[in-house]
């Protein structure tokens, strides 16, 4: 099942995984009645059902003098997401402090534009040391495959990080009306205008040492290269071209 996947993706073994389903579907429940439904030993449901409540999934109350269980508000399952960021934030700081750049080659990758650009709104999330992220190009190569929903989600997941976020892009109409309702303060984002809209038919995001390189849609590939010199050039381009855009008016 897609569902059960998902929370298997999000820390829980199998047996908690079915014990959380099966609370949610039948609302409230006894630690019996649990063990009937899933086929899980009552001790292996019992011990499923102290790591949910210690995750703040499920809430423990009585009825009729029985104790039963029922689900908490599902939100409470990014909380585990944040956890994995956290732990995985901890990992790469405790491994950065061995690794040695001198003895890496740049890192290449090719993705679909799609697959790509969720790949790396991720990685921009969880590997961002420096807290800052520049983008410069046509928003199309970035924005043209995704959702509202999505784009939104991952704004308010990067201000919740406090990951700044600068961007040089087209004064082309499409692309103000994009970011004319944004407020820059709150949402940690300066953005800049270019007039020449031919220069720019592709994209570059940037974020500690990793370049990403998007193509127009129609192309549709997305380039991530691991490079400390490629990505100091990158911005050092985006330093000079930030002197001559001009904010929106």
């Amino acid at each position: 099942m897609a569902i059960k996947s998902l929370l298997l993706n999000l820390g829980l073994n199998n047996n908690q995984a079915s014990v959380y389903l099966c609370i949610v579907r039948k609302n409230i429940i006894t630690a019996g009645e649990i063990s009937k439904n899933t086929g899980v030993t009552r001790t292996t449901v019992y011990d499923a059902l102290k790591v949910l409540l210690n995750k703040g999934l499920i809430v423990e109350k009585y009825l009729d003098a029985k104790k039963v269980f029922s689900p908490d508000t599902p939100s409470k399952l990014k909380n585990l997401l944040e956890d994995q960021i956290t732990g995985t934030n901890k990992i790469i700081k405790f491994l950065s402090s061995s690794y040695n750049p001198k003895f890496s080659k740049p890192e290449i990758q090719i993705f679909t534009s799609q697959i790509g650009i969720k790949k790396m709104h991720d990685l921009s999330l969880i590997a961002n040391q420096k807290k800052e992220t520049i983008f410069i190009g046509n928003t199309d190569t970035v924005f043209s495959n995704l959702s509202v929903r999505y784009i939104k989600n991952y704004i308010a997941q990067r201000i919740k990080f406090g990951i700044r976020n600068n961007v040089i892009t087209t004064s082309n109409v499409k692309d103000i009306e994009m970011y004319s309702h944004i407020n820059n303060r709150k949402s940690l984002r300066e953005i800049r205008y270019l007039k020449a809209k031919a220069l720019l038919k592709t994209g570059f995001f940037v974020y500690d040492d990793t370049v990403w390189i998007f193509t127009n849609p129609s192309e549709g590939f997305t380039i991530m290269i691991n490079s400390k010199e490629l990505s100091e050039t990158i911005r050092e381009m985006f330093s000079i071209l930030w002197e001559i855009a001009s904010e929106l008016e």
